[in-house]
């Protein structure tokens, strides 16, 4: 990601390990290995108006650097 400039509907990877804003809601059986997975698998994020690289690294309590990296 050579820009920090965002397009309404781009599609960005969050680095492995970043938290969503919101908890999600598990099963109760979930397994350790099922955690796990969810864990070390990165996500995507969805750019809506308003939204920057800072608001959007702290909300997934990472960092821009991260972000950027994740994006290359």
């Amino acid at each position: 990601m050579s820009s920090a400039k965002l397009k309404v509907g781009q599609v960005l990877q969050l680095p492995v390990g970043a938290e969503a804003s919101e908890p999600r809601v598990r099963p109760a059986q979930t397994t350790a290995r099922q955690r796990n997975s969810e864990r070390h698998s990165s996500s995507r994020y969805v750019v809506k108006v308003g939204d920057t690289l800072n608001r959007i690294a702290r909300a997934h309590r990472t960092t821009v650097k991260a972000i950027k990296m994740a994006n290359v």
